[in-house]
């Protein structure tokens, strides 16, 4: 059983020229006393990555959803 698991979790921001993608179908499990390391160049997404799965959301977010589960507990309800 999978300490985290996030399942094609999506973070799209709200701008005056429409929706920007800044997290679009990520998804990987966790087991306990693993870790993971994101990496990427500026500006690919990696904070919202973080921000959506600690769900500290901006204002200006246009779509959150997918799946996310902490102990099989929907983290997303």
């Amino acid at each position: 059983m999978p300490l985290l698991q996030a399942l094609g979790l999506r973070l799209y921001y709200q701008t005056p020229q429409g929706p920007v993608r800044a997290v679009d179908d990520a998804s990987f499990s966790l087991d306990r006393g693993q870790a993971l390391g994101v990496v990427g160049e500026s500006g690919c997404g990696k904070t919202s990555l973080a921000l959506a799965l600690m769900r500290l959301l901006p204002r200006n977010t246009h779509t959150y959803e997918g799946s996310l589960l902490f102990q099989e507990l929907d983290l997303m309800k």
